[in-house]
């Protein structure tokens, strides 16, 4: 089976001489992941690292690019899962880590947890070897340029990641939104994975994720499924969106309904 991987660099109001930057970003983030997969690497680990250089880029709204909640301080979320035995990992509103993700990661390899949040979520990844460093929020007020990936690896198993800043300066400080959520943000079966980009409380309300990769083995097309999802969303809540999917045969779908997501799809 040839592994692939796809990711997406946030859905919403990009600015035309920004994208050219994301994908480029994007694509090199995806190398990274495409490699691990080629030397027979689990797509955990390819999400994982493909995410740990997006946050590590200071460029999207993740990592040390994240932006800061009305407090003045950055609290960010990240969540990652294992569609071969449906295990989880997420934090919630931590603070002062560099790679959410990988401590999302830990979450679900070191624990019965699904989640941990704010203090003690910082207070576990720095038990568990993280540096604590001073992250500076981003200047930019609002943004929804935020990081996902679903990978699928040799042996066809799938996995999905996400890792965000959040709203900006909108957010009550200890928000917490849906890329910290299984089912919200992100969602991975042994069939399909997805993840979403966009207002994190309108795929809370509606755990749109959950359902667009059921939706998967019942519908031939993953465009449709994921443009009949964003306009459920639509309906529901009326908020904008993105999602990206991908299955264990390497079939992807990337749909939108704000003015631009970038996003990027490679396969072995």
């Amino acid at each position: 089976m040839k592994p692939a991987i796809i990711l997406h660099g946030g859905a919403g109001n990009w600015k035309s001489n920004k994208i050219d930057k994301a994908k480029k970003l994007l694509e090199q983030a995806a190398d990274i992941g495409i490699k691990i997969l080629k030397n027979n690497g689990s797509s955990l680990d390819a999400v994982e690292k493909s995410i740990n250089f997006l946050e590590n880029s200071g460029f999207f709204n993740c990592g040390i690019g994240s932006v800061a909640q009305a407090d003045g301080k950055v609290r960010m979320d990240a969540g990652i899962m294992d569609g071969s035995t449906l295990k989880c990992g997420a934090v919630g509103a931590i603070e002062n880590i560099k790679n959410p993700i990988s401590v999302a990661r830990k979450v679900m390899k070191k624990t019965e947890h699904c989640l941990l949040v704010s203090k003690f979520a910082t207070e576990f990844a720095v038990k568990n070897g993280f540096k604590k460093i001073n992250i500076k929020p981003r200047k930019t007020k609002k943004t929804l340029d935020t990081v996902g990936a679903v990978a699928v690896d040799k042996k066809g198993s799938i996995a999905a990641g996400v890792s965000t800043g959040g709203l900006g300066n909108s957010m009550l400080p200890g928000r917490v939104g849906d890329s910290a959520i299984p089912g919200a943000g992100f969602y991975v079966n042994e069939f399909a994975g997805a993840v979403a980009t966009g207002i994190g409380e309108a795929f809370i309300r509606t755990v749109i994720i959950k359902n667009t990769v059921d939706m998967v083995q019942e519908c031939k097309s993953l465009k449709e499924v994921a443009k009949f999802s964003l306009k459920t969303l639509k309906q529901k809540t009326s908020c904008e969106g993105g999602i990206i999917i991908l299955d264990k045969n390497g079939n992807y779908a990337a749909y939108y309904t704000t003015k631009a997501m970038p996003w990027v799809y490679k396969r072995g």
